[in-house]
């Protein structure tokens, strides 16, 4: 699943989409359309929390699809308040920051996170470890 962006009239549309294959072909399809506001699906209930509003489990859902909570937040990850975004990046950043001068770590064990993988990336110089995701130790 990714977020898709469309013009409508002169305005910017957005939706959830994934691609799938058929047969030879790659072909995509909307699973939910979050309209020109994708920040309204977004619920603050406090603090730098969040969650997303039903409707999105309930349509994916009915399509078949499962929602990953991890997967959404990365899909609306352009609209997540900017606490929210530092809080989760500043958690990111203590883990590393905390380990990078350990010499006996060479892993970091992180949840797989699309802005965790860019985070690492382009914020840290470390020295050579290896990152695993906890989707790819299982």
């Amino acid at each position: 699943m990714y977020l898709a962006r469309k013009q409508i009239n002169g305005k910017t549309h957005y939706c959830i989409r994934e691609s799938y294959k058929d047969g030879d072909l790659i072909k995509s399809r909307d699973l939910f359309d979050l309209g020109t506001r994708p920040d309204e699906y977004i619920i603050y209930p406090g603090g730098n929390a969040c969650y997303f509003h039903e409707d999105i489990y309930d349509q994916l859902s009915e399509k078949g699809i499962e929602p990953d909570d991890d997967e959404l937040e990365t899909i609306f990850w352009p609209f997540l308040r900017y606490e929210t975004q530092r809080g989760i990046l500043g958690t990111v950043y203590s883990i590393l920051s905390s380990w990078k001068n350990a010499a006996s770590y060479r892993a970091i064990i992180l949840p797989k996170r699309q802005y965790c993988k860019i985070f690492i990336l382009c914020t840290l110089s470390i020295s050579p470890i290896s990152i695993l995701y906890l989707s790819d130790i299982q």
